[in-house]
């Protein structure tokens, strides 16, 4: 399947992972990434946070008793980047329950009105996503919508997942937005959220139709 890739520009442009990236003040504008990793499954899941100083894990179930966990083998607790920098990030889900799971995952860029710098010019501000990535061919996207945190998608993960599999990765990294030389203030902070759901997987259903029995039952 062709790959999508999701830039970081757009015109006018449950808790899940965040990469929580600060702004410093120095010449070449770099970013100090404190990134959180959590994981929240449907009404119920299994979670997961960190934070450089703190660990907190926490499990709960999903009708059909599913359990899920997420997981980031490849983050680094601190990164210095800077715009156009890649930051290694690999967001999977690991079923830790007893049943086949049907697996989603909602990632949340942070959208900021800023200018960019593209072919050594500096363009107008607009409504731009902080990051870009580009997703794994196991998984399928299924929709993006606006929110108040920025630009959600969702994704779907491919093939059924069985108790103590895991998935491929979402995606092995996220780009940074040429953004221009002072465009985000000092101590600045943006996140970066993914959320983990799953579902009971029944063979009939589609992954559209899956996800809405999954809306359906978190909204009682």
């Amino acid at each position: 399947m062709k790959e999508r890739i999701y830039q970081s520009c757009c015109n006018g442009c449950r808790k899940g992972t965040k990469a929580a990236l600060k702004v410093v003040n120095r010449k070449s504008m770099l970013l100090l990434a404190a990134v959180c990793l959590f994981c929240k499954a449907s009404s119920a899941g299994a979670g997961e946070y960190l934070t450089a100083d703190v660990a907190e894990l926490s499990n709960d179930f999903v009708p059909g008793e599913i359990s899920i966990s997420l997981e980031e083998p490849s983050f680094a607790e601190e990164n210095i980047i800077f715009p156009s920098a890649r930051i290694p990030k690999d967001p999977q889900v690991a079923n830790t329950g007893k049943n086949n799971a049907r697996v989603f995952l909602k990632v949340t860029i942070p959208v900021k009105k800023i200018s960019l710098v593209l072919d050594q010019k500096k363009g107008q501000k607009q409504d731009t996503e902080l990051f870009s990535f580009q997703v794994n061919e196991k998984w399928k996207y299924i929709r993006e919508e606006e929110t108040d945190d920025g630009k959600q998608y969702l994704f779907c993960y491919k093939e059924k997942l069985k108790p103590g599999q895991t998935t491929d990765p979402l995606f092995e990294e996220l780009l940074t937005a040429p953004f221009a030389e002072g465009e985000l203030p000092g101590e600045t902070t943006v996140n970066v959220k993914i959320d983990a759901q799953a579902i009971q997987w029944e063979d009939a259903d589609t992954m559209e139709e899956a996800y809405e029995k999954y809306e359906e039952e978190r909204r009682g």
